[in-house]
């Protein structure tokens, strides 16, 4: 276990001792023993609840989407309600109204089953996040692969002898082209992405003997550009 961890655990562990100590150090003469027994439990969870971030860190770095960050502001919103909510409802209910046990019980059992609901729309938040993260990923990807495959072209017409430099330029140009297209969800956008693919990948294979199939090359280096200037007008429906 790492150091931290330890700490956090300690830190934890007194933290809640502090909590029962104060309870039984000032604890009323006539509270019953199960009111008692329900306020440090209530304690309790509002105290974790506050401290679990320390132990368990709710954003993960590793998550590309963001999902936690996405839903952290409506996670400390359920958290901060049901904390002042359940610790006025202790107050009131055992300074104010003197309430008896069910009845704090059952005003208890109410808070705890907000606060799962509140924790169901923080997941139900977090997994959109996710959703939306996915589909952008997903629309990308063929963009991505067009870069990749205009860059693969150009560093194969670097190492081919004979190629002249206006060529090279334009493989250039669409390479550069390409950072300023947009993702789309639109079908015909998906298929003008795998057809300049394919064309770029044909003239990459033909510069194993450039010399007579430079026309060919250039062709396919013209082809993808009509194919790239046709995608940059879709958009996501």
């Amino acid at each position: 276990m790492k150091p931290k961890t330890v700490l956090s655990v300690i830190a934890l562990l007194l933290g809640e001792a502090v909590i029962i100590g104060g309870f039984f150090l000032w604890r009323g003469e006539d509270t019953p023993d199960n009111i008692f027994a329900l306020n440090i439990v209530v304690s309790s969870i509002v105290y974790c609840l506050c401290f679990v971030d320390v132990l368990f860190p709710w954003i993960r770095q590793k998550d590309a989407s963001g999902r936690q960050v996405g839903s952290l502001g409506l996670r400390w919103t359920v958290t901060g309600l049901y904390a002042l909510s359940a610790i006025c409802a202790m107050l009131i209910l055992n300074k104010a109204m003197d309430a008896a046990f069910l009845t704090q019980l059952i005003v208890h059992a109410i808070l705890i089953f907000l606060l799962i609901l509140g924790f169901v729309a923080v997941f139900q938040s977090s997994g959109k996040v996710a959703e939306v993260h996915s589909v952008q990923t997903g629309q990308r990807q063929g963009v991505t692969e067009m870069g990749h495959a205009v860059t693969a072209l150009e560093e194969a017409l670097y190492d081919c002898p004979g190629v002249p430099q206006d060529l090279i330029d334009k493989v250039r140009e669409l390479k550069e082209s390409i950072r300023y297209i947009s993702p789309s969800n639109n079908p015909e956008a998906c298929g003008q992405e795998r057809q300049f693919v394919e064309t770029i990948e044909q003239a990459a294979g033909r510069l194993y003997d450039f010399e007579h199939n430079r026309e060919d090359v250039e062709r396919a280096v013209i082809k993808a550009g009509r194919i790239l200037r046709s995608r940059k007008e879709a958009y996501s429906n």
